[in-house]
């Protein structure tokens, strides 16, 4: 509806003029949306995932089709500038920069993600402040440890994910011996939090790891 009435007021503008609907750019639809500074430019920050490469949380998951976390708060600024505790949506949230932006600024968010590892990466992001650093510590420690011997020691094929398989193999022989074996160590952690931060970690360098790196 909103849309609708938009393009009625500018059509209503613009009769005199003979000029028809579709010489609305689609550029004048968007840019119509952002604030703007005394030389016609929007306010908002470079919305390009990029930035997020050298910050705290929003690292972790590089996403490419994601929002900079400036653009977030250039938004949230602009546009709840005076709510204290808003209630944020984002429907297709991918790995959470404007839910984890939004919860930064004492704001509630909610967000939708149909791909499973974003969707981790979000929860992981967002109850990283909870986690007791004192059991990570020993976590990574554990990790440490045993990894020494996966090189050595056969696999357990049975912590597999289904469809693991493929006609190219996503590992050469001797990563994926040690890919099963963190993901078997993973999988007997008792936190489900730090469990999850693990997965989310491995899950970052698997591409550099793999056949397809």
């Amino acid at each position: 509806m909103a849309i609708i009435q938009s393009h009625a007021v500018v059509a209503k503008t613009r009769k005199k003029n003979a000029q028809p609907l579709l010489a609305y750019s689609l550029h004048e639809q968007q840019t119509s949306l952002f604030p703007l500074n005394g030389n016609g430019h929007a306010v908002f920050r470079d919305p390009a995932f990029a930035d997020n490469k050298n910050l705290p949380l929003h690292r972790w998951v590089p996403w490419i089709a994601g929002y900079s976390a400036s653009f977030v708060d250039d938004a949230i600024s602009t546009y709840l500038a005076n709510r204290k505790a808003a209630v944020v949506l984002d429907p297709f949230c991918g790995v959470g920069t404007t839910l984890l932006q939004a919860v930064l600024r004492g704001h509630n968010a909610i967000g939708f993600e149909i791909n499973p590892y974003p969707a981790l990466a979000v929860r992981v992001k967002l109850s990283a402040p909870a986690i007791n650093l004192a059991e990570l510590e020993v976590k990574l420690a554990d990790m440490e440890r045993a990894a020494r011997s996966w090189r050595t020691t056969s696999a357990p094929e049975s912590v597999a994910p289904p469809y693991y398989k493929s006609r190219l193999p996503f590992f050469s022989t001797k990563v994926e011996k040690q890919v099963l074996h963190a993901l078997a160590f993973i999988d007997r952690m008792e936190t489900e939090a730090i469990a999850n931060l693990f997965r989310v970690a491995f899950g970052a360098i698997m591409v550099s790891i793999s056949n397809t790196g």
